[in-house]
This record gives C-alpha cells, sequence and structure tokens, in this order.
C-alpha cells in the first residue's frame, strides 16, 4: 500500500489585493479544473497554506469530496513532509506557492531536484507516490 501526494501550485491570482489576494477570473476556471484533470484520485485530506488564493484553489475539490481543507505553515514543511510519509494508503493535496511546492516535493523525496516555480507558471502538478519499500517516484503533469 502506498501514499499518493498530489502537490499543486495556486491558481492565477488577481492583481489587485495586496498580499492575500483572491484567485483572477482564469484561476477560478483553473481551480474548477483540477478536480476534473485528477479524476481518478479520490482525497482523503486537502492541505492550503492560510491564503485566500491557495483555498480557493482547493475549494472547488474539497466541496465536491466533503471534506474540510486544512490549513498548514509553509515554515515548517519538513514536519509536513514527515506527516505525510506515515499517512500510509491515503491520497493528500496539498496547494501552496511557487517557491513552497517544488521544495515540499524534494522534502517528501529527500532530493533536490525540484527548482522554485517562475510566476508565470501555474500548471505544474506534482504527483509523488511514496511506496512502503524503495524511493518515491514523481511524475509531473500539466493542466
Amino acid at each position: 500500500m502506498h501514499t499518493t501526494v498530489i502537490l499543486v501550485r495556486h491558481a492565477e491570482k488577481d492583481t489587485v489585493g495586496g498580499n492575500d489576494p483572491v484567485l483572477s477570473a482564469v484561476g477560478n476556471k483553473r481551480a474548477a479544473r483540477l478536480q476534473e484533470t485528477l479524476k481518478e484520485y479520490k482525497p482523503d485530506a486537502f492541505y492550503s497554506t492560510n491564503f485566500k488564493r491557495t483555498k480557493e484553489t482547493l475549494l472547488p475539490w474539497a466541496k465536491a469530496a466533503g471534506k474540510e481543507i486544512q490549513v498548514y505553515d509553509p515554515a515548517t514543511q519538513t514536519s509536513l513532509a514527515d506527516l505525510f510519509k506515515t499517512q500510509q494508503g491515503k491520497t493528500l493535496v496539498v496547494v501552496g506557492h511557487s517557491n513552497t511546492i517544488p521544495q515540499l516535493v524534494n522534502l517528501i523525496t529527500g532530493t533536490n531536484q525540484y527548482q522554485q516555480l517562475p510566476d508565470t507558471e501555474y500548471s505544474k502538478i506534482f504527483i509523488v507516490t511514496i511506496p512502503n519499500v524503495g524511493s518515491p517516484d514523481v511524475k509531473v503533469l500539466t493542466f
């Protein structure tokens, strides 16, 4: 039995709203497509940083799944990665930021393979499969 962690940067944000803007119209459309893009996955839990844009990216899928979004602090990503490694048999969805999502993939996999995403990149999905034995596998999708 393996654990699957789906990691996504938040969708496109509005250009107004200071440090905590909501999603733009394009971002809302992308957020609505996230669940359809990953329809073969049935998440057990949803995680988001405490920003409007990250929570709004997850909201359509979490609502459809009848799950609450759990807020995490990106400053404690090592603890979060360790938690994910203990969630045997679970599917977890995490939304963060251009700098935190690749860093979290690296922490889960024990590598330094993934670099910060460009500010204009909103379409990458990282799917990390953590087996009971062996090294984690990463698949990168575009949506």
